[in-house]
């Protein structure tokens, strides 16, 4: 079995400079690209390029969601920043397909390309929701599991043995607790904490104290947001290892143990300053 090396394989494709000087770019999804490699490792001859082609795929959409459109053009410099955020989205989700067509890999185009659509769809409910005020952390959260597990759920054909039985189970604990250090990240942003985990968590707890739908994000129910998704996270990662515990391939439940470490590491990083207001 070849080492994990998934990361440096992407940054050819990753690393341009015109991207780079304009614009920033979302992590790269190294928790489920480790999950899906080590799976497939033993099964297939291609697990390195399909577990390269999901990382670049996810980046690609991933980028694609850092647009922001809800500002007014602005200056030249977030203009061409929101430029380079198109065509480095559409360049990244462009790779998967050129990269699976040179190895003639049709079918797993095809399967893809079906996940694609499907986490578009959930965006769209998302979204929907949100617009309505029918939005809550637990159906977010149900949401963001959803559209990170759809692309590794498109290679549950070939994925064998007791892993098998369990795929979709598997991408969904590492998604959840994937979901939840990227929000814990996320609230260290001020412009990013707003419509995220965080944002819906305090909500909960606005109302549940009778202040109603206000918009003023007191720093204290900040502060229990952050509080409350280092205590999800904690969680998500118990459970990681109980699966990893339970698993027969100790390869494999040793990677899961790796994804876990990883993902708690979000927990090292200084709790953001709740010291502003909206």
């Amino acid at each position: 079995m070849i080492p994990y090396r998934i990361p440096e394989l992407a940054t050819k494709y990753i690393a341009y400079d015109m991207i780079h000087r304009y614009t920033g770019l979302p992590p790269f999804s190294e928790a489920r690209t480790r999950l899906l490699y080590a799976a497939l490792a033993l099964e297939s001859e291609h697990s390195e390029l399909y577990a390269l082609v999901v990382g670049l795929l996810q980046l690609g959409l991933d980028t694609h969601d850092w647009i922001d459109t809800d500002r007014d053009a602005g200056s030249e410099a977030e203009m061409r920043s929101r430029q380079m955020k198109v065509l480095g989205g559409d360049y990244f989700s462009g790779r998967f397909y050129h990269l699976l067509a040179q190895a003639g890999q049709r079918e797993r185009i095809h399967k893809l390309s079906e996940a694609v659509c499907e986490i578009n769809r959930l965006k769209m409910d998302h979204y929907v929701d949100m617009q309505r005020a029918q939005m809550d952390s637990e159906r977010y959260i149900g949401y963001g599991v959803a559209q990170r597990s759809a692309l590794l759920l498109a290679f549950a054909d070939l994925v064998s043995g007791e892993t098998a039985t369990r795929w979709q189970e598997l991408v969904e604990i590492v998604s959840r607790a994937e979901l939840l250090a990227a929000e814990l990240d996320r609230l260290h942003d001020e412009v990013g904490f707003h419509w995220g985990l965080g944002y819906w968590m305090l909500l909960e707890e606005q109302r549940a104290d009778g202040r109603g739908e206000s918009v003023e994000l007191h720093p204290a129910y900040r502060a229990s947001a952050y509080e409350r998704l280092c205590d999800e996270l904690r969680r998500a990662v118990a459970l990681l290892h109980d699966e990893a515990d339970r698993l027969p391939d100790e390869r494999l439940a040793d990677e899961l143990r790796r994804i876990g470490e990883l993902l708690l590491a979000t927990l090292v990083l200084p709790a953001p300053a709740f010291n502003e207001t909206r």
